[in-house]
């Protein structure tokens, strides 16, 4: 032992994949044999890019014409990234649908099948009870004006 400490760290790994959108330019990353390859649109104009991630952070190239230019994303906190091409700095929202969460299946209505109709008596026993609480209403109005005749 040669009294050297080593600490080793894991480094988190972010999914740049998606489509991300920031003022003047948005850029679209899918993976492709263990590397990134996507767009990047800046001013109107599409460029192809390909880049490789290292944890936090895509570092790669895009091409205009014959010329290659170094860019890179970064993780930025509350889920924004940072993108950064020579001076060129802006900060990109995602544009990617996220998977919501699922719901219970809602289960198919058909039309062939008549509705399940309530029971004739329990309808039947309300409609009694009414009518002998109508009756005896009746009664006691007519007791009361022969009773109480004006």
């Amino acid at each position: 032992a040669n009294g050297m400490t080593a600490v080793l760290s894991r480094v988190s790994k972010f999914d740049f994949k998606g489509s991300w959108t920031g003022e003047d330019v948005r850029v679209l990353m899918h993976v492709k044999k263990k590397k990134y390859a996507g767009e990047i649109e800046f001013n109107g104009k599409t460029y192809k890019a390909i880049g490789n991630a290292h944890g936090e952070l895509l570092r790669g190239n895009f091409r205009s014409g014959d010329n290659n230019f170094p860019f890179q994303l970064s993780k930025v906190d509350g889920g924004t990234v940072g993108f950064q091409s020579g001076t060129f700095t802006a900060a990109l929202n995602s544009d990617t649908a996220r998977p919501k969460p699922k719901s219970k299946p809602v289960k198919a209505v058909s039309n062939d099948k008549p509705a399940k109709a309530e029971p004739i008596k329990k309808t039947a026993k309300v409609e009694i009870k009414i009518s002998d609480k109508i009756r005896k209403l009746e009664q006691k109005i007519i007791n009361n004006h022969l009773i109480y005749p004006k």
